[in-house]
């Protein structure tokens, strides 16, 4: 039975409570048996729980009271990560999996909808309070002809980079192989003290970035009476159940793929006009760039050009904060670029790139940044109103997440299906505007980028001339 596991500074946002599903996608032949499939899967698990007992436990707040968000730890819960299985052969109205795969899995597709391959809907951490909060739990959905295997993880818990990781360590649990020294210490590493705090004599709220993850009015640090009753309205109106939740405009996810060759020509296209301020412009930072400025150019014809649009973009802290690359918490932040609408479609896609990694070559202000929002996070009781992007209003910004380098399109899992055809992430509904998802690389250079606009946004996104050069449309 696993002890009490203490989340670190950074899984002490509140707002950050949601969860985060990823789907491989496997060709399964008519002969192969799926009661072995379930046994693969369900003896990896326990052999992961074996190594890294804080996997099958759950998440709870401890402490919470109207003037303190209290406490995120783990605690015991089950013997593995929960696994649930579904068998949707015969529903007529799910695709079969070569359907899928000659379209490229679109996020059009029902059985691609996190309400269909999650058992835990992403926010429902604010409205069910009831159900348990598993750290991690799996759900291998069954197709005609393919398995949809969904690993679902509490993001107080896992950042996608760490998530990437304990699925590759599933894998080879489900191989029966022995974790190595480095795997079993980077994995079960105390998450407390990994980020030095600021001193005293330092004021985090310096930092301008700040704007962006403190929820308005900005809450006080030392003072909470003064920041209790906006704190509170926050945590009411999103632990309120979907019906009371505002109605969000009609918007609607794609996906868009772009090949190696696609990302090749972008990034030379970027070259040509990158600025002397940065030595490299690396394809995340092409591809970002290009949604960033095409989507507001999709939105320009019905938002004021003079209006600042806000770019919000992750980041992995790991090493730079000298933590292991396969530690598998919550070891990220935001970097944040701001410039007027019109001024940001005229701009040289090659400089826009250049001015994205400006922000991540700048590490010593994103290490202090980072310092001094684990500072905020110990000084202020009532954590409501603080995290990545408590200041972001994607009505208007954008908020982008690079899933790209995350090594999963090789796990095999011992299943007897090889690799998986796609990696995607389920549609998450209702559908947020303005945010943007770029799928892990696969082993032919391709990137399929997910991204949600309005609907005209979207018709407009679709036939954009720019867009189109590089990106080709799923759905």
């Amino acid at each position: 039975m696993m002890k009490e596991f203490k989340l670190g500074i950074l899984g002490q946002q509140p707002l950050q409570s949601i969860y985060t599903p990823i789907t491989l996608a496997y060709a399964v032949d008519d002969e192969t048996n799926h009661s072995n499939i379930i046994d693969t899967l369900k003896t990896g698990l326990l052999k992961l729980t074996e190594s890294f007992p804080w996997v099958a436990g759950q998440v709870v707040n401890e402490g919470a009271t109207l003037e303190n968000s209290g406490i995120y730890k783990i605690v015991p819960f089950e013997e593995h990560p929960p696994l649930v299985v579904k068998d949707l052969r015969d529903d007529p109205n799910i695709s079969t999996f070569a359907s899928l795969k000659e379209t490229k899995f679109p996020c059009s597709a029902p059985v691609l909808d996190e309400n269909v391959l999650s058992a835990r809907h992403g926010m429902a951490c604010f409205f069910d309070h009831a159900s348990p909060r598993p750290a991690l739990f799996v759900q291998a959905t069954f197709i005609k002809g393919g398995l949809l295997l969904t690993f679902t993880a509490h993001h107080l818990v896992f950042d996608m980079i760490g998530q990437g990781h304990i699925m590759s360590l599933l894998s080879k649990a489900c191989h029966g192989l022995t974790f190595n020294r480095k795997e079993l210490a980077s994995g079960n590493l105390s998450r407390e003290n990994l980020i030095p705090f600021l001193d005293r004599s330092v004021n985090p709220m310096d930092d301008p970035s700040y704007d962006f993850q403190l929820a308005k009015p900005k809450p006080a640090v030392e003072a909470t009476t003064t920041t209790t009753a906006t704190l509170e309205d926050s945590q009411s109106e999103l632990e309120s159940t979907p019906a009371a939740m505002p109605e969000l405009p009609k918007a609607t996810w794609a996906y868009f793929s772009f090949d190696a060759t696609s990302l090749a020509t972008l990034k030379a296209d970027t070259h040509t006009s990158r600025l002397d301020s940065v030595p490299y412009i690396s394809t995340d930072d092409a591809v970002t760039a290009l949604i960033y400025q095409s989507a507001i150019r999709a939105r320009l014809p019905r938002i004021d050009p003079t209006s600042q649009i806000s770019l919000t973009r992750t980041v992995d802290m790991r090493r730079a904060m000298n933590v292991p690359e396969t530690h598998p918490g919550l070891m990220m932040n935001m970097v944040y670029r701001s410039m007027q609408a019109q001024q940001l479609v005229d701009q040289d896609l090659g400089a826009l790139a250049s001015l994205l990694r400006e922000d991540l070559l700048d590490e010593p202000r994103l290490v202090q940044r980072t310092r001094g929002l684990a500072t905020l996070l110990r000084d202020l009781p009532n954590k409501w109103g603080l995290s990545f992007t408590a200041g972001i209003n994607l009505d208007i910004n954008m908020l982008s997440s690079s899933w790209a380098k995350v090594q999963c399109h090789h796990l095999e899992f011992n299943l007897g299906l090889g690799r998986p055809v796609a990696v995607r992430r389920p549609v998450w509904t209702p559908s947020v505007e303005n945010v943007s998802y770029l799928m892990p690389k696969s082993p032919e250079g391709e990137i399929i980028v997910g991204i949600c606009l309005r609907d005209a946004d979207m018709e407009r996104l679709k036939v954009d001339p720019v867009f189109n050069k590089y990106g080709q449309y799923i759905g």
